[in-house]
């Protein structure tokens, strides 16, 4: 395979690489503005997708249950765990509000869980004259609100974190555009460079080629002047 064709299928390869990368980096940005602009709607057409998977995949384990029913104890819980598995996702599906509000309850919970619990310590480290234990009592009390913030507001809270997901899925966008721009034009420059250096050599080899040819002729030549003059001459006595 010649020098020239590897290079082609290389700039081939780089280029399709690098429409790839484009039409990946497109997509999440398009993601990252839906989930900043609607991202109530978002959840909730998140949340259905996650109860059709699961339902579907429930209703997958109780259809092979009853196509492969060989009264064995693993397949009546495989029945079971399909039949729970159908129930919760189209329970999902049908009601994706209380899913979305149910993931920040449980996680305002455990920080308000963990903020009674910082609180008890910080009221120990007064009690012992712990240098600026005050610092502790902010971060408790810090942590307690935002856990009540969670079951009070989950919904906001989520909406909330999802805007945040969607700015950051757009600012990855946007920096991956700009690296690929960056890197294209670094190739673009190198592809630029070798094929000037692939003209040269080019050139150089044909100058080479035609002053061999004329070097060729010019010895040509000499030798049929000498054949000439050599036949020219006349013997002496």
């Amino acid at each position: 395979m010649s020098s020239k064709k590897k290079q082609k299928e290389m700039w081939e390869k780089a280029k399709k690489i690098k429409t790839n990368r484009v039409i990946a980096t497109l997509i999440g940005i398009i993601l990252g503005v839906v989930l900043l602009v609607w991202p109530e709607s978002s959840l909730i057409v998140l949340c259905q997708a996650v109860g059709l998977a699961l339902a579907f995949g429930g209703i997958v384990a109780v259809v092979l249950y009853f196509v492969n029913h060989d009264g064995l104890m693993f397949s009546t819980v495989q029945l079971v765990f399909g039949v729970i598995l159908a129930a919760i996702g189209i329970w999902i599906f049908a009601r994706p509000a209380r899913l979305v509000e149910l993931v920040p309850t449980i996680i305002g919970l455990i920080v308000m869980i963990n903020g009674i619990v910082d609180l008890s310590q910080t009221v120990t480290l007064g009690r012992q004259k712990y240098d600026k234990w005050w610092v502790s009592l902010i971060f408790a009390i810090l942590t307690l609100v935002l856990g009540i913030v969670l079951i009070v507001k989950p919904f906001g809270i989520a909406a909330f974190i999802t805007r945040v997901i969607g700015v950051v899925l757009i600012f990855n966008g946007l920096s991956d555009l700009w690296m690929i721009s960056k890197i294209s034009n670094d190739i673009k420059q190198m592809r630029q460079v070798i094929e000037a250096v692939d003209v040269e050599a080019t050139e150089v080899t044909e100058e080479d080629r035609k002053k061999s040819a004329a070097a060729r002729e010019d010895e040509a030549f000499m030798r049929g002047d000498d054949l000439k003059s050599g036949s020219g001459t006349t013997p002496q006595a």
